[in-house]
């Protein structure tokens, strides 16, 4: 007899190579299901598992990849929200405030942004991190910084060895999504002018996002008068641009 018509013991294969010869040749699946045969290039291959239950095993195995890749998607959505959202406003949701609230601050103009003023405790802050998940989630691009640390973060690139630039310092504040700058203002009391390093430190970032219509954010603690008063003419007609929010009440911090 030729090759091809060999006895069964001696030709029947497996997917994963040449049977051993002492085994007795597997003709049905665990199921009890027949298999089936496939000839390629000559030989004759036996399936591991009838057609049922391969095709329930790729089922399963595609709805596997599919939670693996939602848990891959969820937790680099929760690292993504907590490099932006601070522990203490982790509970700041949209929906955890008023609707005139809400509507309020999604109202904002795309190509500028708002600002956010009123006495301290009022839940500035709270509502800017509930706008700033609002983004993330629509996976945008969110840096949040309070002006002061921006400022001190600043001044250490003037110190001797440092390898980083004020440049280094603003670039992703200028080349990100949605900015939130907290406490704008907070550097001098009411009725004193800004440094001129202070002026040329806002004057870089809104001037910058302004002109690539990238919007921001900014709470502050000042009126509108006494802080556009702290700034210079440049940044003070700037922040006319900007839609400007009240938020009155009692001290949420009490």
């Amino acid at each position: 007899m030729d090759n091809q018509t060999q006895t069964i013991g001696q030709v029947l294969t497996s997917r994963t190579g040449d049977r051993n010869l002492s085994q007795p040749v597997k003709t049905k699946c665990s199921c009890g299901k027949p298999l089936e045969e496939t000839v390629l290039m000559g030989r004759r291959w036996t399936h591991e598992r009838c057609s049922d239950c391969a095709d329930k095993q790729r089922t399963q195995e595609a709805l596997q990849a599919l939670r693996q890749a939602r848990k891959t998607k969820a937790a680099r959505m929760r690292q993504s929200l907590s490099k932006v959202i601070p522990p203490l406003f982790a509970g700041a949701h949209l929906r955890s405030l008023s609707k005139a609230a809400k509507e309020a601050l999604l109202s904002f103009d795309s190509k500028t942004g708002l600002v956010l003023f009123g006495p301290v405790g009022r839940g500035k802050s709270f509502a800017l991190c509930a706008l700033a998940r609002h983004f993330i989630l629509r996976h945008k691009k969110v840096v949040r910084v309070s002006y002061e640390m921006l400022c001190l973060q600043i001044r250490d690139t003037y110190k001797q060895g440092s390898r980083l630039t004020e440049l280094d310092v603003i670039r992703p504040m200028i080349d990100c999504d949605c900015l939130i700058i907290e406490d704008l203002g907070s550097t001098t009391s009411i009725g004193r002018n800004e440094s001129d390093f202070s002026n040329r430190t806002i004057f870089v970032l809104l001037d910058s996002r302004l002109e690539a219509c990238r919007p921001t954010f900014i709470s502050t603690n000042k009126s509108r008068k006494n802080l556009e008063a702290s700034f210079d003419e440049r940044i003070a007609s700037r922040l006319g641009l900007f839609k400007w929010i009240g938020i009155g009440g009692e001290d949420k911090r009490k």
